[in-house]
């Protein structure tokens, strides 16, 4: 029996030892990033992001015990914590659990929103955690719908936006001119004052009707 013997081609032979030589390499990164353990990943992502514990420990909705236990080792960290860090944070997953950020691109969406939380922090203490979450990814959203830079002037005009007037009282509208009404309109002017009142305080307080 003949035997056909078929010549292999350098070039594709090159490819395939570069594509085994690559894929050996990137198991061999993937295996070096899992022998680092999660905890010292959340410690090492913490540092480079400036917050403290404490920090970390609100923003997980954890309390701060249960937070030094897990950066140490000592617990595991659970998924809902992890996911609550992701949503409040933009941080990526993949760098917590192996030490290695998915893509550059993602890694700017993370500094940005980093920056945003800080702004958020700094400037507009007391707004709820489920709220800044909001405000953060609206502004996101609308920065990218419209092709825009992410500034201060408009985290501000998302803070306005969605917090009302309390942190933006300048923005209060003016109440009814008394004496724009006539003498038989003194019911209606105090129903509009009422109205007016309603809506200044549902809005210093987050929330707002309609005039």
């Amino acid at each position: 029996m003949a035997f056909k013997f078929t010549p292999v081609d350098p070039d594709e032979y090159a490819r395939a030892f570069e594509e085994e030589e690559e894929a050996q390499s990137q198991e061999e990164a993937l295996a070096a990033a899992l022998a680092v353990e999660p905890h010292a990943n959340l410690e090492r992502f913490r540092k480079k992001r400036g917050f403290t514990k404490t920090e970390m420990a609100e923003m997980m909705d954890i309390t701060p015990r249960s937070y030094y236990a897990y950066e140490s080792g000592k617990r595991s960290i659970p998924t809902e914590a992890l996911v609550r860090l992701n949503m409040y944070t933009g941080v990526d997953l993949n760098e917590i659990l192996t030490g290695r950020p998915s893509s550059e691109g993602y890694e700017r969406v993370v500094s940005t929103t980093i920056w945003m939380l800080r702004v958020l922090l700094t400037d507009y203490k007391g707004i709820p955690l489920s709220r800044q979450e909001k405000i953060i990814n609206e502004t996101i959203g609308y920065a990218q719908e419209r092709g825009l830079m992410i500034d201060k002037r408009l985290v501000d005009e998302m803070v306005a936006s969605e917090m009302v007037y309390k942190f933006h009282p300048e923005n209060i509208p003016a109440p009814p001119d008394a004496e724009s009404y006539g003498e038989d309109q003194y019911e209606q002017y105090e129903r509009d004052e009422a109205a007016w009142q309603k809506h200044v305080d549902e809005g210093l307080e987050g929330r707002l009707s309609p005039l």
